[in-house]
């Protein structure tokens, strides 16, 4: 798989240059607004490979809305 880099985004691409939907790589950031509940159910439901970055005030948001921690 190479990657073409065509403004922001780098979509994945097969050997035969199409875009491969078949691997999708995601990256959540949860940064401790009170949406932290939709970033975990994401991740729960999304297909691929998954990325998470939480910060300090993400976590407690994660603990006091879902009892997660992290």
């Amino acid at each position: 798989i190479s990657t073409s880099c065509k403004g922001r985004f780098a979509p994945l691409r097969g050997a035969y240059g199409h875009l491969d939907m078949t691997e999708k790589r995601f990256v959540v950031a949860i940064t401790g607004s009170s949406g932290a509940v939709y970033g975990a159910k994401f991740l729960e439901r999304c297909p691929g490979e998954k990325f998470l970055v939480v910060s300090n005030w993400g976590a407690k948001v994660l603990e006091h809305e879902m009892s997660l921690t992290i």
